[in-house]
């Protein structure tokens, strides 16, 4: 019995998460390190950028919730977090109409710093966004670790 139990045991372990394990809509679930300083990943949201002819999703994970319902554009963005006495942390991927990230912007201390490369975001299928993101093996040796799923509300 016990040679079929661990195989059956060890199957289990590896399933990859399903959209049904992902965190609520409107969350996320995991971290970012960057330059020694963690920042819980709390929150995702989406919003489409309606002054690009391109139309990119751009997808916020951060440590606060955050007036995405109220943005038409990047620039919504960028004037919103100087203005505001706390600022939100976090990292934003960039998303073209097949789904694939293009742009990462990464919000950490006072100006966003453009990370495009260092990290990866896998979405699940569908036309939602909800999905896991991650860095390299190889980064985090040098102090850049983000683990995080997410559900976006959009």
């Amino acid at each position: 019995m016990r040679t079929i139990v661990m195989p059956i045991l060890v199957a289990l372990v590896a399933l990859p998460l399903t959209a049904a394990d992902r965190p609520a809509p409107g969350t996320a679930k995991g971290t970012l390190t960057w330059e020694g300083k963690t920042i819980t990943l709390a929150n995702a949201a989406t919003f489409v950028d309606q002054t690009d002819d391109r139309k990119p999703v751009i997808l916020l994970l951060t440590d606060q919730k955050v007036p995405v319902e109220k943005w038409k554009s990047e620039f919504d963005l960028i004037g919103y977090r100087p203005t505001t006495k706390q600022r939100f942390q976090g990292i934003g991927f960039w998303f073209d109409k097949d789904r694939q990230d293009f742009r990462t912007q990464l919000y950490v201390g006072d100006n966003p710093t453009a990370v495009s490369g260092y990290f990866h975001v896998k979405l699940d299928p569908g036309t939602g966004f909800s999905g896991v993101v991650s860095s390299d093996p190889g980064d985090k040796k040098k102090g850049v670790v983000l683990d995080a799923t997410f559900t976006a509300a959009r």
